[in-house]
């Protein structure tokens, strides 16, 4: 999810040897929202936002989980877009990687094209997610909210990437114990720490840039929070190298919200149909009133007529005649 230290962890792996591709065709930074830059290449942004495109979805309204998608064949075309892509952007380097949050829902695309990714997974308090977001992002409001966004994506995130060799780092190791947490990210690229990365490191994480400080105890007892949202950062954050229980839940969570969707989607399907059915009936009556009138109307025209009138006296003999 953004705002996680996506960027510091990006920035971590390039400065211990990770290429990243070439720094002119990366996103530019912005000075409030993210001074040290994004490291996020720019068309594979355009991509991802193409393959949530082709599924209904963005990066703030992301889709349903859709076991397989990535093997559609209408996405041939990007597919080989891809793969120029790579080639044009890292070469024939042997360690690459990319930093997007939006491949959290696209990562089983990249991993047809290399099944040997591995994943750093960033995680950070979902309070100071939305705390963060809301400051930086406030023209984007998710349907769902901020905290609903950071399940979707975190959860997402552990069901795609299950079986993938994967790291997670909380922002919060960042501000406890850098160097610790840079010595992490080394060993799980398998490249050495040297002096220089390290002073590297400290520049890049500055305290003052971190405006939200909030513990696991207040999003516990926080009751605006949503249970799901607690359990699965409580997961994670209790147990960092034992990502199965926070998988299995993570899965969970997913598929009751597929099952939530479902029942929404025909919920609204049924709601549609009798809507459609009740203006149908409404429209028919409407037509029958409107029917009546006309002929008491004419009725009453006829009566008030002379003819009508004039002919009273056949009409009470004829009513005399038939009787038994």
């Amino acid at each position: 999810m953004g705002r996680s230290g996506t960027s510091l962890v990006a920035a971590a792996l390039g400065e211990l040897g990770v290429e990243l591709g070439p720094r002119e065709t990366m996103v530019e930074a912005r000075p409030v929202h993210n001074l040290h830059g994004y490291w996020e290449q720019a068309a594979i942004l355009a991509l991802d936002d193409a393959l949530l495109a082709e599924r209904g979805a963005s990066w703030s309204n992301p889709p349903a989980e859709d076991p397989g998608w990535e093997r559609r064949p209408e996405l041939a075309p990007l597919y080989e877009q891809a793969r120029d892509l790579l080639k044009t952007l890292f070469g024939d380097t042997s360690l690459w990687g990319f930093k997007d949050s939006r491949a959290s829902f696209t990562f089983p695309f990249w991993q047809q094209l290399a099944p040997s990714l591995k994943a750093v997974i960033c995680i950070r308090n979902p309070l100071e997610v939305a705390a963060s977001f809301g400051r930086f992002e406030p023209e984007v409001t998710p349907a769902e909210g901020w905290l609903g966004l950071w399940l979707r994506t975190t959860a997402a995130s552990l069901v795609a990437t299950a079986g993938c060799n994967r790291l997670v780092i909380d922002y919060r190791e960042w501000g406890t114990d850098a160097e610790a947490t840079l010595a992490r990210l080394a060993e799980f690229v398998k490249l050495p720490v040297s002096g220089t990365t390290n002073d590297e490191n400290r520049e890049l994480f500055d305290p003052q840039l971190r405006h939200h400080r909030i513990g696991l105890d207040e999003l516990l007892a926080d009751h605006a929070v949503p249970a799901d949202v607690q359990a699965l950062y409580a997961a994670l954050t209790l147990a960092p190298t034992n990502l199965d229980t926070a998988t299995l839940l993570a899965r969970r969570l997913v598929e009751e919200r597929n099952i939530a969707n479902a029942a929404r989607t025909s919920a609204a399907a049924l709601a549609e149909h009798w809507e459609a059915e009740s203006a149908r009936h409404q429209a028919a009556a409407e037509a029958a009133t409107e029917e009546l009138r006309r002929v008491t109307e004419w009725f009453t025209a006829l009566e008030a007529s002379a003819s009508w009138r004039l002919t009273s006296p056949l009409r009470a003999l004829k009513r005399r005649v038939s009787r038994p």
